[in-house]
């Protein structure tokens, strides 16, 4: 397989998203300067991200979370203010209980994907899983999905490996930041 799904223990500068525990002042304009970074930070290719872990993450964005509500950048709209997950350097954040929910999905969906009943795997999901698999390994016939699956599956375990290694080394932190490239 000539194609990985990499997670690097660094801040990848390229097209990638960051993810990293953080603490914010929740104040009535949060800007990054408001936001302080832990020093553990993972960088997920931003195709991979979009494909396999966005869905997640979009179905647990809480904007009317304080610190969602009160992000500001012009960059996003006129007013500067959005309840939407936000891509292009914007914050995103999460509370360790939403991380939690996340990596307890991401587990189910895993272990659907281990067996062969996609019961608790929805439409959409399926149909960006499946859209990954095409593009990247569609034509080269030596990948079996059956291989895709698996390699699927050791990117969830070690995602999920990842967030729980970084809520435990910064229990000082009260969010998780997810910024798209």
């Amino acid at each position: 397989m000539n194609r990985s799904m990499m997670i690097t223990r660094e801040h990848d500068y390229g097209n990638a998203y960051w993810i990293q525990p953080v603490r914010v002042s929740d104040v009535e304009y949060i800007t990054s300067e408001q936001v302080r970074e832990s020093s553990n930070e993972i960088s997920i290719q931003a195709d991979d991200f979009d494909s396999l872990l966005a869905y997640f993450f979009k179905q647990h964005f809480d904007g009317s979370q304080s610190y969602n509500q009160h992000r500001y950048s012009l960059d996003m709209n006129p007013t500067g203010r959005s309840d939407k997950f936000e891509y292009y350097l914007e914050h995103n954040f999460y509370t360790y209980q939403q991380m939690e929910d996340i990596i307890q999905e991401i587990e189910s969906v895993a272990d659907a994907f281990r067996g062969s009943v996609y019961d608790n795997i929805t439409d959409e999901l399926l149909a960006f899983v499946n859209g990954y698999f095409n593009v990247y390994f569609g034509l080269n016939k030596a990948v079996t999905y059956d291989m895709f699956k698996h390699k699927l599956c050791d990117f969830y375990q070690k995602f999920v490996s990842e967030v729980r290694r970084m809520m435990k080394e910064c229990p000082e932190c009260t969010l998780f930041d997810v910024m798209a490239p």
